[in-house]
C-alpha cells in the first residue's frame, strides 16, 4: 500500500527514499 510509506517516520522513509520518494510521494501528491 501507499499509505504505509507515508505513515512510517522519516527514518524509515529514508530507506525507500531511493524510489519511494519519487513513486509514492508523487502518487499521493497527485491524489
Amino acid at each position: 500500500m501507499i499509505l504505509f510509506e507515508i505513515t512510517v517516520p522519516c527514518i524509515e522513509l529514508k530507506k525507500y527514499c531511493k524510489w519511494c520518494r519519487k513513486h509514492t510521494i508523487h502518487k499521493e501528491a497527485k491524489r
